[in-house]
């Protein structure tokens, strides 16, 4: 079913990015949804994040990411050192550290 959301973006616990009313496709695993050129989708088992020169795909379940460069069709796993997932009512909240990034990344969704 289509909704609109608020999506909230942190780097290590500062809110970088607000965007409200964001159109989005919602079910009861997941949350589809597309704010500045990069598609995202949030499930339970996964978080995939896709724009014209990447794919990052986290697994949720098994705490494996991989980062792919569409120009050269190049796949690069990365480590996760941190994940923590939690969906309730009101929305979900994914929170991940990356080998790569020096930063924690947290993605806040709820109904607006």
């Amino acid at each position: 079913m289509k909704k609109n959301i608020k999506i909230k973006i942190y780097n290590n616990d500062i809110l970088t990015n607000e965007y409200n009313k964001i159109n989005a496709i919602v079910n009861k695993d997941s949350y589809k949804f597309k704010v500045e050129d990069i598609m995202t989708i949030i499930s339970d088992k996964y978080l995939k994040r896709e724009s014209d020169e990447y794919l990052f795909h986290l697994d949720i379940l098994n705490k494996e990411a991989r980062i792919e460069l569409k120009k050269g069709n190049m796949l690069f796993p990365v480590e996760v050192e941190h994940l923590h997932y939690l969906k309730n009512d009101k929305g979900l909240e994914i929170e991940y550290k990356i080998y790569s990034n020096e930063e924690i990344i947290k993605i806040v969704v709820e109904d607006d």
